[in-house]
């Protein structure tokens, strides 16, 4: 995908926030990986070269870490939301088991 160069912007400051936002909150790429059932590449992918809103990856990690779509030039759809709501049940029952 080609991205103008306003998102590539976007992306990025993404990349760096998600970073900021893990350090802060004292967990290292493979605890947030575990968090949000992913690999530990993938956050530091999305750290390196941030993500876009395609990714369902980009809205766990805002709303696993407290940053907001919007700050990045980007909506939240309703099938984003159902996906993360999807995905915040399945982290619930996990937890729970």
């Amino acid at each position: 995908m080609i991205l103008s160069d306003t998102m590539r912007e976007a992306a990025l400051r993404f990349g760096d926030d998600v970073k900021e936002s893990r350090e802060g909150l004292g967990l290292t790429q493979m605890g947030l990986a575990k968090i949000l059932h992913t690999y530990a590449a993938n956050v530091a992918s999305a750290e390196r070269k941030g993500l876009t809103p395609q990714s369902k990856l980009f809205f766990e990690m805002c709303d696993e870490l407290g940053l907001e779509p919007e700050d990045y030039g980007f909506q939240k759809d309703l099938v984003y939301l159902a996906k993360i709501a999807e995905w915040q049940n399945r982290k619930k029952i996990h937890c729970e088991k």
